[in-house]
């Protein structure tokens, strides 16, 4: 069966991601959020060519792919938590980053 390499599907995962920090006002247009979900769908099922059912992706290659998509969205979201860090908790620039990453990441 061919199915989307892991290697595409973390492209996919990561173009989600940006489309769904886009779709907030700031940086672009509400309707992002209507086709913002499609690629992370398709990397996680598989594939798109056919039109016949593919076997999805196994659990942990599944998380990391979804971690992937979430990560990136999360830090178009949150990316003022490192200049709000750093002004009122006197954290140096790289320190309020590694921050604005960790809680990205959780």
């Amino acid at each position: 069966m061919n199915r989307l390499p892991l290697s595409s599907a973390y492209l996919f995962a990561a173009l989600s991601g940006v489309l769904l920090a886009l779709s907030f006002p700031r940086f672009g247009h509400p309707a992002f959020a209507w086709i913002a979900l499609v690629p992370l769908l398709v990397s996680l099922h598989g594939g798109l060519a056919g039109g016949f059912p593919r076997p999805g992706r196994s659990p942990r290659p599944a998380f990391l792919v979804a971690l992937t998509s979430g990560t990136i969205y999360f830090i178009g979201t949150v990316y003022w938590t490192s200049t709000v860090v750093q002004e009122f908790g006197g954290l140096p620039v790289p320190l309020a980053i590694v921050a604005m990453l960790l809680l990205s990441l959780y």
